[in-house]
């Protein structure tokens, strides 16, 4: 009795590269997520599900590192009973922030980069809708096709580099 192997039933099968180090790392890393990005990480899969906790510390140390920020924050009080809970507080009002985040739609100008991912920069305050605004002033710069050309090699050679890192990593990781 032969198996086929195919493509999708080879990826659906693959560990994501995070779930191939040692659980020792994953146990260090895991502790300075914030919140949003452990809720995220914790239902990517039920290794994680069973792993992160996304307890009320973790709720409340995020809603305070909004406050030292200045950034937005729920209006109304929170129920920490659960995620579900805690994300539907104020109609939903803590789910929007998160993905305003996620979007980078928070981010403010500085030296520190974004001001909602720590560390991290997004240019100094492309905000939800800029990248568009850019887009159509280079349309009309260089023209429509030379603009669709031009994506389409910047998207090619991020997917080749994307490509190179994973492969660099499982090589790096298979030693």
């Amino acid at each position: 009795m032969s198996t086929t192997h195919c493509s999708k039933c080879a990826s659906a099968t693959a560990k994501p590269p995070l779930l191939t180090l040692p659980l020792e790392l994953q146990l260090l890393i895991l502790p300075h997520l914030p919140y949003p990005d452990a809720l995220a990480l914790k239902h990517t899969h039920t290794h994680f599900y069973n792993l992160v906790d996304t307890n009320v510390r973790l709720k409340v140390a995020w809603l305070l590192e909004r406050k030292t920020r200045h950034l937005e924050g729920p209006q109304e009080k929170c129920v920490m009973r659960t995620d579900a809970a805690f994300c539907s507080t104020g109609g939903g009002q803590v789910r929007r922030i998160m993905e305003t985040r996620r979007a980078h739609g928070e981010c403010r100008a500085g030296e520190g980069g974004c001001e909602v991912v720590i560390g991290a920069t997004c240019r100094g305050g492309r905000g939800v809708g800029k990248g568009r605004a850019v887009a159509r002033l280079w349309r009309k710069r260089v023209g429509r096709f030379e603009a669709s050309l031009a994506m389409g090699v910047i998207g090619l050679l991020v997917m080749s580099f994307v490509a190179n890192l994973s492969f660099a990593i499982r090589l790096y990781l298979t030693r």
